[in-house]
């Protein structure tokens, strides 16, 4: 009989083993064990596998097959325990016992040009393409990591040169319009109230980059009346100049930006959306304009340009 056997019976040693089932650790004691093993308390603190143990350590690995190959889900943690690591962590991080791995590095090009050539053309399944949009709909605002910040002019520079003569396809532009048809008049009220919160006091007067010393709040001169408007557009055959579309209520543009110069010769009809586009580079549109319909520019320089 066995010194061991003699002393701790099987009987007993069954007994025993199952006095721990089922009982838990309280966090107390989670949290002193883990902090046993931190930084210098760890027996690895600051020390390295020499090369042959890195060699042999490999070597034991070559032609093993793994247990869990093949077989997916096996683990999946619940909800609770993905949030309390991430808790603890960031407690970690705070305290400075634990210090992030690759914070204030990054990654060579040549590591960079290996992982996008990894991920070229692998196609990802619904639920993380769903995972991916919940996450990002997480991060708005203040939570988003570049929020306050922008990029340097050096950086814009290099992105518009990297999508130059970039073409979207079919299938694309398809997706996007299906995403803004979706919209309900709810949320398109929603995101007009945030832009219009957004911009409130930025683009507003002077600050506004088609600012021209309020001359849109000019009176126009007394013979602009509903007669001359209409005239106009029947010259015109209700046609935008510009696209040459029809128009049912079309825009009379001043070719000058003169309100108080209502001569035939200077009005034209266009649609609301040529009629904006008039609005900025205001020395080519009225180039154009005498350009198309062999107009003297002397002829059209009144008194001063609105």
């Amino acid at each position: 009989m066995k010194i061991k056997e003699f002393i701790f019976p099987k009987k007993m040693d069954k007994e025993i083993s199952n006095i721990g089932k089922g009982r838990k650790h309280t966090e107390k004691t989670k949290i002193k064990m883990r902090e046993s093993k931190l930084g210098s308390k760890n027996p690895m603190y600051r020390k390295v596998f020499s090369e042959d143990h890195r060699w042999k350590i490999g070597e034991t690995g070559i032609g093993r097959i793994p247990w869990n190959k093949g077989k997916k889900g096996l683990f999946k943690h619940s909800e609770k325990t993905k949030k309390d690591q991430s808790e603890t962590l960031k407690r970690l991080y705070k305290e400075g016992k634990i210090k992030k791995g690759f914070l204030g590095k990054h990654h060579t090009r040549k590591t960079r040009k290996k992982i996008r050539e990894k991920l070229k053309g692998k196609p990802k399944s619904e639920e993380h393409k769903m995972k991916l949009s919940e996450r990002a709909k997480e991060r708005t605002g203040e939570k988003n990591g570049f929020y306050g910040r922008h990029h340097t002019k050096k950086f814009n520079k290099w992105l518009s040169e990297i999508h130059k003569g970039r073409v979207i396809s079919k299938e694309w532009k398809e997706k996007i319009k299906q995403t803004l048809n979706n919209r309900t008049p709810e949320k398109k009220d929603e995101w007009r109230k945030k832009i219009k919160e957004s911009c409130e006091g930025i683009n507003l007067g002077k600050k506004n980059g088609n600012w021209f010393g309020g001359l849109s709040f000019y009176p126009y001169s007394k013979e602009w009346t509903k007669k001359l408007r209409t005239f106009i557009r029947l010259r015109d055959n209700y046609t935008c100049f510009i696209c040459k579309k029809k128009v049912e209520i079309g825009d009379v543009h001043h070719i000058n930006y003169n309100k108080k110069d209502p001569r035939l010769i200077n009005l034209i009809t266009l649609c609301k959306r040529c009629h904006a586009k008039t609005r900025t580079k205001r020395d080519y549109w009225f180039a154009y304009f005498c350009y198309k319909l062999e107009i003297k520019p002397e002829d059209l320089v009144g008194e001063s340009k609105n």
